[in-house]
């Protein structure tokens, strides 16, 4: 009761990876939470992407706990009870705290261990034993127990990002306990997941870390309906199911969503999409054959996330309803109507996002996330070339750095306002989504690829009509089919 009447200042240790992901990352999951994203950091400017340790302000403890509990990057949070640039300064710091403050976790009944960890040094056992023995005078009580203690005490050096010298101090040491632990441990929730453990697979099977990523930036939480519309092997789903979401997912290859030739057993054995919810004991989702270029679903907010990555014709082509020469089109014969698979044809990359967006700013509740990413070569990216709506806001744009040359961008947007008939996309560079493909590939741009310096999209209108619109539904109760 005492730690959730007032806000709780903690120490966030962030792992060493990704660095242009963390802050978005624990931004999303502490407005997931309740909080108010102005009140994080003591009214203090934003925290670089790079800093390795920052205070954050969250209402409980509790709150913490679940945001370590889902967190790829955070490693840990401590309620610091002291700090300085020397030991004498940090052990004097934790001395002054009031002991009001300090008795519930410090009694002879609480059982402790001490832990020392470093950032950008590595300590021997004989040094870790050194630090811990200078924190005597702080006046811990209560038995040492090194498994399963009551509370943790950690002991932590910053000596920053370079290598330090032989002989220079820490730039700054904190000792604290431990509230929450996050990626530390050894056995992180999304390991489980690794794709080497999947059954089901296929070439753009998404990495679990990723996915799970992904599915944080959009606020995937109990109860929400979550979708997917470039679904593939369903890696992306997985997180969803996982995070107590609904999840429906959406792809033009019906054979890879019921395991004909495109996704391939790692056993052997007969696999298809729901595979690896079965496998996992994962709520199981549902799919539909179905087209994001031309759009199969009723009017109206339902979708609280859409999450994907989209097909850019790199690792596999994008694909639409349709038909290229228009010569060979043929009247559908009434006895086909119902269980016809349209032909298709490419799709490019510039409608892809066009359609994506449409989809969007249609079908998302207000406040609700589009989480996408989008492959670039790093010398010709700008913000500029990011495609808008009038309904969606761009909040994190983040780089994961692939080679000297390439990468990619985790791209969140949010619906601001209901759609009324907007504009549709727009692009000041549409030829950048045309010729992805050749620049990652070092081919040519894609046949007939826009040049125009600025255009703007109107998605294809959908007729309703299933047969025509290449619409067909997989459900988790068609045993015989999809089993």
């Amino acid at each position: 009761q005492r730690e959730q009447a007032k806000m709780a200042r903690l120490l966030v240790w962030f792992a060493r990876r990704h660095n242009a992901f963390r802050l978005p990352e624990l931004e999303s999951l502490a407005v997931m939470e309740g909080c108010n994203i102005d009140k994080l950091y003591d009214g203090q400017s934003r925290p670089s992407i790079d800093d390795n340790f920052l205070y954050i302000n969250l209402p409980s403890i509790e709150v913490a706990q679940r945001i370590a509990k889902r967190a790829i990057f955070v490693k840990l949070f401590v309620e610091v009870w002291g700090e300085g640039t020397t030991y004498e300064e940090t052990i004097a710091a934790a001395r002054a705290k009031p002991q009001a403050e300090k008795e519930p976790y410090s009694n002879v009944d609480m059982s402790f261990k001490f832990n020392v960890d470093c950032f950008g040094k590595t300590l021997t056992p004989e040094e870790q034993v050194s630090r811990i023995d200078r924190f005597e005078s702080v006046g811990i009580l209560g038995p040492i127990k090194l498994k399963n203690p009551q509370v943790n005490y950690w002991v932590i050096e910053d000596h920053g990002m370079c290598n330090p010298e032989p002989g220079a101090g820490p730039v700054r040491i904190y000792f604290g306990r431990e509230v929450a632990k996050g990626r530390m441990e050894k056995n992180a929730f999304y390991v489980k997941y690794d794709l080497r453990d999947r059954t089901y697979l296929g070439p753009t099977s998404m990495d679990n870390e990723l996915s799970f990523l992904m599915c944080n930036m959009g606020q995937v939480r109990p109860g929400i309906l979550a979708f997917d519309p470039f679904v593939g092997t369903g890696g992306l789903t997985i997180p969803m199911s996982y995070f107590g979401a609904f999840p429906l997912g959406g792809d033009i290859d019906a054979r890879v969503l019921f395991g004909l030739g495109v996704g391939r057993s790692s056993t052997g054995e007969a696999a298809n999409i729901y595979t690896n919810f079965l496998k996992y004991n994962l709520a199981l989702p549902d799919f539909v054959r179905c087209d994001n270029a031309r759009p199969v679903w009723r009017g109206g907010e339902y979708f609280d996330a859409i999450v994907c990555d989209p097909p850019y014709g790199i690792r596999a082509g994008a694909r639409k309803t349709g038909q290229k020469d228009v010569r060979k089109i043929k009247p559908i014969p009434e006895d086909k109507i119902h269980d016809r698979i349209p032909p298709t044809m490419p799709y490019e990359g510039q409608d892809v996002m066009a359609d994506l967006l449409e989809l969007a700013a249609r079908s998302l509740s207000i406040g609700g996330r589009l989480v996408y990413l989008l492959p670039v070569k790093r010398d010709e990216y700008t913000e500029d070339l990011l495609p808008r709506h009038p309904c969606l806001e761009i909040i994190y744009n983040s780089e994961q750095i692939i080679s000297t040359t390439f990468s990619r961008r985790l791209i969140t947007m949010v619906k601001r306002k209901t759609y009324e008939g907007e504009t549709g996309s727009t692009f000041n560079s549409s030829s950048f989504y045309s010729s992805l493909r050749g620049k990652v590939l070092g081919g040519s741009a894609a046949s007939g690829a826009s040049t125009v310096a600025s255009t703007t999209h109107t998605p294809t209108p959908t007729t309703g009509n299933p047969a025509e619109d290449g619409t067909s539904t997989l459900h988790a109760n068609q045993e015989d089919s999809t089993r």
